[in-house]
């Protein structure tokens, strides 16, 4: 199951030169399972449940995650040319909380039939996750593209290059 959120909230009026104002953007992101969920559907999960600066690949199985990102976007103007269509630099902060049903714990339960007791507890201890940085975003021949760089939580500094638009409401 998966809820989400995002908003976006103007903080100026469009700027002469871009059309574009200063906005704030969130967006929230709540996801839980059974312990009955298949790995590679587990997989998926600690997948979406991304922070930049970390590999998604790291999170493995999760069965449960909560995401959140809070970003300020500043519409940069661009020379006009066919090569960029718009510009943006964004400061960001990225967080996860999350857990994951571990194969010991599923057995455990399987064979003494508790289900989340003090016993058998089916859940890991909770992962978490931050990361803060600057990010740059454009539009280079109908092809949107995305750059950041941060400083996670246990101090490494990380990028994420992407292409596709932030999110938008």
């Amino acid at each position: 199951y998966t809820a989400t959120t995002r908003q976006i909230v103007p903080l100026s009026s469009p700027s002469k030169t871009s059309g574009r104002p200063i906005s704030l953007a969130l967006q929230h992101r709540a996801t839980a399972s059974t312990s009955e969920l298949p790995e590679h559907e587990a997989l998926a999960i600690g997948f979406a449940a991304r922070v930049r600066g970390y590999s998604p690949r790291k999170n493995g199985p999760l069965s449960s995650s909560i995401v959140g990102t809070t970003e300020i976007r500043f519409p940069v103007p661009l020379p006009s040319n066919n090569l960029a269509d718009e510009g943006s630099v964004v400061i960001f902060g990225d967080w996860m909380a999350a857990s994951r049903w571990t194969i010991r714990d599923i057995k455990k339960k399987v064979k003494s039939k508790a289900v989340g007791s003090a016993a058998a507890p089916l859940l890991s201890k909770p992962i978490r996750k931050s990361s803060f940085g600057i990010g740059i975003r454009s539009v280079l021949q109908g092809i949107p593209l995305k750059v950041d760089f941060c400083i996670t939580d246990d101090g490494k500094i990380g990028t994420h290059v992407a292409m596709g638009r932030d999110f938008a409401v």
